[in-house]
């Protein structure tokens, strides 16, 4: 069998950098298992590999969809992963998979469930009775438990577009997603995992969950300083490349930076009493956290994967190397050692303690310094003009009353700006 080595993990654990660190030493090709990767012009925010690092090293399935013009889904990604990973080894080199959405993963590892497409009609059906729903979540729920109790226990809350197709599929055919097998089986079965050819390595990459939030502070700064994520986002929002009911436009950076951008278009500045800016960056920062933590505990249920640590980079380099060119019995006593689980049990029970104990005063002083913040107002205040002009916005076209700063401009919200910087954070932020 063909191996492939799967490489996974939180957001900011240094999954594309340790993928691309083993593609070189062992003459690999990446094969990107991102949702959001997949589309064009989605960047920064994406950590999309740079042109550079795609001259060095063959990269497939990313930067090849247009946003606005189709939805890209996880049976398509199966069906384009199997084309890149065929013509991989029909050239005699070998694939990494790499990326964090678990969905695309579980397709790719245990094969594609056999539910078929949607028909219109039943989608359509579906989205009104939600639309009806809305916004009570335990209402909308029990419909699934009715039909499908199994399914409706892996739905997480207010996961609507989950909740959104287990009722298509049931409407569609007639019956549930519990009803249909999958190609490759289901996690945890007796060789299941590495379905056909391939003998698929999943590696998930953890790190202290102090680590964690400090490499998600320096990304959020970067893609705000240096890499031009409010830019980016103000040219997607004027090519009307950042529709509403696309999941790229919700995903984590972007929802943030685009409310942001269409807040000043309209002439609002202002938030829950406090600079939309400062809200801006604190909730982009939080959801980053949130999102790692939902992926850690998504990640705990598969069976499947080796959790390594990446505090060294040696190491970790080294212990993927090996995993890749050992024999499947040598990986499956790998993931059975007593490190490994005392690696699991450390990171999803001590580290638990350790995401509530981290300094708010640290977080905002690395994030909301007076020069950084300044630099941000003035940057989205300028890009708000040019999306204002773009789409025709009248300032406070919301039509609801909004406070506002007399002369709204980034030095009379210096002020502001140094207070809320030097407050702690609610409580109420770090432990959600």
């Amino acid at each position: 069998m063909k191996k492939v080595l799967v490489i996974s993990g939180i957001t900011a654990s240094g999954k594309s950098s340790a993928a691309r660190r083993f593609a070189q030493k062992c003459g690999a090709e990446i094969v990107s298992c991102d949702s959001t990767k997949v589309y064009r012009h989605y960047d920064v925010g994406t950590n999309k590999p740079t042109k550079l690092h795609r001259s060095v090293l063959k990269h497939h399935l990313v930067d090849f969809v247009t946003p606005g013009s189709v939805q890209y889904s996880a049976g398509e990604f199966f069906d384009d992963a199997q084309v890149a990973l065929t013509d991989i080894y029909r050239r005699k080199s070998s694939a990494v998979v790499v990326g964090g959405t678990w969905m695309y993963l579980r397709f790719l590892l245990y094969g594609k469930p056999s539910t078929g497409k949607v028909d219109p009609q039943a989608r359509e059906l579906v989205s009104h009775v939600l639309d009806l729903c809305k916004p009570d979540w335990g209402y909308a729920s029990s419909l699934l438990e009715v039909v499908d109790p199994g399914a409706a226990q892996m739905v997480a809350r207010n996961n609507w577009s989950r909740l959104s197709r287990y009722l298509e599929i049931f409407f569609h055919s007639g019956t549930t997603v519990s009803d249909h097998g999958r190609l490759g089986g289901s996690p945890g079965g007796d060789g299941l995992l590495g379905y056909g050819e391939y003998d698929f390595r999943p590696i998930f990459l953890v790190a202290p969950t102090a680590e964690t939030w400090k490499r998600i502070d320096n990304r959020c700064r970067s893609m705000l300083r240096d890499n031009g994520i409010i830019e980016e986002v103000a040219f997607l929002l004027e090519n009307n490349l950042i529709p509403d009911g696309f999941a790229v436009s919700r995903s984590v950076g972007y929802a943030e930076t685009k409310e942001v951008l269409l807040k000043f278009a309209r002439g609002v500045e202002q938030t829950r009493k406090r600079p939309a800016v400062v809200h801006y960056v604190e909730q982009m920062v939080y959801n980053n956290r949130k999102l790692a933590r939902k992926q850690l505990k998504v990640f705990k249920q598969e069976p499947d994967f080796v959790w390594v640590d990446t505090v060294d980079a040696q190491i970790l380099d080294e212990t993927l190397v090996h995993l890749f060119q050992c024999s499947r019995e040598d990986f499956d006593a790998y993931r059975n050692a007593r490190e490994e689980m005392f690696l699991k049990e450390r990171t999803l029970t001590r580290d638990r303690e350790a995401m509530k104990m981290v300094k708010p005063r640290k977080y905002s002083e690395t994030i909301l310094d007076k020069f950084f913040m300044r630099d941000v107002q003035r940057r989205i205040e300028t890009l708000a003009v040019r999306v204002r002009k773009k789409l025709n916005i009248t300032q406070n076209d919301s039509g609801a009353p909004t406070k506002r700063h007399s002369q709204c401009n980034a030095n009379n919200l210096l002020p502001s700006i140094e207070r809320h910087a030097h407050r702690r954070v609610s409580s109420r932020w770090l432990s959600a």
